[in-house]
Order: structure tokens, then sequence, then C-alpha cells
């Protein structure tokens, strides 16, 4: 692996500390037009979320299985007596409690009361709908100020707001920029706090990619820790070219590692093009989009482009 790029920010070599400006966003994208088919297909079904079971879910119980220490404690309470009814009677000899014989009564088996185990503990599984979070990881540096790509950036963005809205679905935005990167939205479907904190976001300084990539990890993370059924996006916007901090490769492929569908929009320009935003989208297992000119109206031409050929393969 060859060493980073350093290139200037926003087209000023000499400064750490570009000028900022707070670009206003363009036209919203619906996110119907902006998420990858293949990903729509297995997650967003049409509109309605995919049944999921697992513990930790929001649903009916559909069963009870035995408690591991890894899942999330909901405890199945009638279960959980039922396994200790059936371990002491097994105990005392007396056999298995047959199947649809009466529970014990409270207090315990005999009137006693019964000394739970942890191998008695059973926890409910839970039947229920994914939820779908898309994450945007957007480049904030100078070099984004350039042709008025964040214009669009905002407005796509504000577009896939509105969308969630609509289907339960959670946004969130992390901007890296300067030194480090900011989880700016927190996972949320609110429309309103969301664009508020896009149309101040603001642009300039040097491009740490690796710690943007690092700081959503961190965040899909929590959020499945939070939601099992949890099925996260990750849509980057960068030109690839980082020039703080250390290479994005390691913490590229940790997410791959994971299995986090992603798609990369390159916003490189020039006809001299370093390719680096490629790069990474292979290192993320990703799909890739090339964006010469990153309006509004690209993002969505570019994103038709890619489902007509998902469908096609």
């Amino acid at each position: 692996m060859s060493e980073q790029q350093h290139e200037p920010a926003g087209g000023d070599a000499g400064s750490n500390t570009p000028d900022e400006q707070v670009i206003p966003p363009g036209r919203a994208v619906s996110a119907v037009r902006v998420l990858p088919v293949t990903y729509a297909r297995r997650v967003l079904r049409r509109g309605r979320r995919s049944k999921v079971e697992g513990a930790g879910l929001h649903g009916h119980a559909v069963r009870a299985v035995p408690f591991a220490r890894d899942t999330v404690p909901d405890v199945a309470i009638v279960a959980t007596l039922e396994a200790a009814a059936r371990r002491l009677a097994r105990e005392q000899g007396n056999g298995d409690v047959a199947a649809g014989a009466e529970r014990p009564p409270e207090g315990g088996a005999g009137g006693r009361a019964v000394a739970l185990r942890f191998s008695d503990l059973r926890v409910h599984i839970r039947r229920g709908r994914t939820g779908t979070l898309v994450l945007f990881v957007v480049d904030a540096s100078g070099s984004m100020a350039a042709r008025k790509r964040m214009v669009a950036v905002k407005g796509a963005m504000l577009g896939l707001l509105t969308d969630a809205y609509q289907k339960r679905d959670r946004v969130a935005l992390i901007a890296f920029r300067g030194e480090a990167a900011e989880l700016l939205v927190p996972p949320t479907n609110s429309v309103e706090l969301a664009e508020r904190r896009l149309r101040g976001l603001p642009t300039g300084g040097r491009t740490p990619l690796a710690s943007g990539l690092a700081r959503a990890l961190q965040v899909i993370e929590q959020a499945q820790r939070q939601d099992t059924g949890l099925a996260p996006l990750l849509v980057l916007v960068t030109d690839g070219r980082s020039n703080v901090g250390p290479s994005p490769q390691g913490v590229a492929l940790a997410v791959a590692t994971r299995g986090v569908p992603g798609l990369v929009l390159d916003s490189e320009q020039g006809f001299v093009k370093m390719g680096e935003a490629r790069r990474i989208a292979h290192w993320l297992g990703a799909s890739y989009l090339p964006l010469d000119q990153l309006t509004a109206g690209t993002i969505q031409r570019a994103v038709r482009h890619f489902q007509i050929r998902s469908l096609a393969t």
C-alpha cells in the first residue's frame, strides 16, 4: 500500500484551516432513486420491511429459548418457571412434567419456593420487521465547496430524510473535515432536526477520511446493539483523497467484515483522476458510482443507471 497523497483542501495548499462556508442544499432527491435496488429488494420489500425473528426485537413473542450471555435480557417469566419446575421434578426423580400439565402454583411446585438457576432462564424470541438505517458519511472538506458539489449532497440527504419519514426508516449524517469526523445527525426520522443541521453544515478544511469511516462503524455498532434487527446502509460521498490521519484501508476493511452494504459516490473532478474513491469502494465491498458533475440531477441519473445494471445481473 502506497503512502496517502496529501493534497491541499479547497485549493489552498498553504493553510490547514481554510475559510469555511455554509452552502444551502439543492433540490431534494427521492431516496427511492438514491438507494441501490439490490438493497431495496432485500430490505425495503416495496415499502414494507422484511419480517425477522430474534431476541431484543420489538414485536410479538413467538417462542422462548434458553438465555445466552449475548442475548438481550427479555425474560419469559412463565417459560422460566416451567423450566425450573421440570428441572426440580427431574432432580426429585419424578420425571419430566408432561406437556400441558398443570403449572406449578404460586410459590413454587408443591407450595415450596423454586430456586432459579441460570440454566432455567428463558428469553422471548419476538417477530418484528427490520428497520433501516441509512448512514450518510459526507466529505465536508474544502474540496467539496468547489463547483457547488455540497449543494447536491445536501439535496440528496433531504430527499432521503423525507422518504425515511414516510417509511419509518432512520437516517444519520456524519461529516468529516479538518482533523476529525462529527456525528451531525444521530439516527433519526426527524426531518426538521436533520434539515436544520444540514443547512448549517460548514464546508472547509482537510479530509480525514479514516476518521469518518471509523465514526460510521461506531454508529452502526451502537445502533445494532440497540436494535438487533436493524439493517444499515452506508452511503459515502467523497473524492477519496484522504490527506490527514491514517490510511482509510484498515477501517474500510473492518466495515466490510461486518457485512454492511454500501454505496460510494465519487465526487472527484478534473481531467486527471487518481481513482482513490474506487479503491475505497473495493475495500468496503460497496457499489461505486463516479459522478463527474455532482448535482441532484446527476445523482438521480447515476443511480438509475446502477439500478438497470443491477437488474441485468
